[in-house]
């Protein structure tokens, strides 16, 4: 949808699922989007690239739910969306924002911007997590239900 809305733009999504990168190729091909790439990337493997000013923008949407929060999803929800696009451990909610904050601190070029969905139990933690990595200008937007669900981070 972004390199569609967004003219001029060059776009790569990333995933670590094999099925959902297939079902994203297939996307690109039907909406006839060349100017997106489909690649496999692990995102808590992300320290090991070398990508130092190569992003204007990182959107992530990474896994957000603790484990404990399972028992108050809905049934179509764990139905229909693979555990490993949801859960992360209770003990490490951050798990994936961090990872992905550390990589975007080198990889965003300076006035770049990161966002985030966000699970609203954790704004405040993953807001701290930011400014502690050197971002600035962090927004929070709610969802359609006033959750806080929308984070962006601006890089100087």
């Amino acid at each position: 949808t972004l390199g569609l809305d967004i003219g001029g733009s060059e776009v790569t999504g990333w995933d670590i699922s094999e099925d959902a990168l297939k079902i994203a190729q297939g996307n690109v091909a039907l909406l006839d989007a060349g100017n997106v790439k489909i690649e496999y990337q692990d995102a808590l493997k992300l320290a090991e690239t070398s990508d130092a000013g190569r992003w204007n923008i990182i959107v992530s949407n990474p896994p957000y739910i603790c484990e404990k929060e399972k028992a108050d999803m809905e049934k179509n929800v764990l139905e229909h969306e693979p555990g490993i696009a949801l859960f992360v451990p209770d003990e490490e909610p951050l798990k994936f924002y961090r990872a992905i904050a550390e990589y975007a601190s080198s990889a965003l070029k300076s006035g770049g911007a990161l966002y985030f969905e966000i699970n609203p139990i954790y704004e405040k933690e993953t807001r701290e997590m930011l400014e502690g990595l050197g971002f600035k200008a962090i927004e929070t937007k709610e969802d359609a239900f006033g959750k806080q669900r929308m984070m962006r981070a601006g890089k100087s």
